[in-house]
């Protein structure tokens, strides 16, 4: 029964709209898990943009505000050409320039 879960937390299938590079993914919930005479769910479009916004996020609190589940993020991710979700990355980065400038208040004190 799919009543205890939301529609879009399991992905049956991926379409990306390939024209030399893909610009932006479709996902689609699972057939079984749409209501009953709906004519199946809507299809969450992302693009890096969207996904853009949501880096300073880790995934799993990005993909709780998108309304999927993870793993879609992270083969949408793959297929917008991105190998991994960049909130460490981005997290590492803000620590060291905070580092880095705390370190110049330092020197010139």
């Amino acid at each position: 029964d799919c009543g205890s879960r939301t529609a879009s937390s399991a992905v049956s299938s991926l379409e990306a709209s390939v024209v030399g590079e893909v610009k932006s993914v479709a996902l689609f919930p699972r057939k079984k898990c749409a209501k009953k005479g709906s004519g199946g769910a809507e299809a969450i479009v992302l693009d890096k943009d969207v996904l853009g916004a949501l880096y300073h996020l880790p995934l799993k609190e990005a993909s709780s505000q998108l309304g999927i589940c993870p793993t879609a993020i992270k083969t949408a991710c793959r297929k917008l050409g991105l190998p991994k979700w960049p909130f460490r990355r981005i997290r590492k980065e803000h620590r060291q320039s905070m580092l880095a400038s705390y370190g110049r208040r330092r020197q010139v004190s």
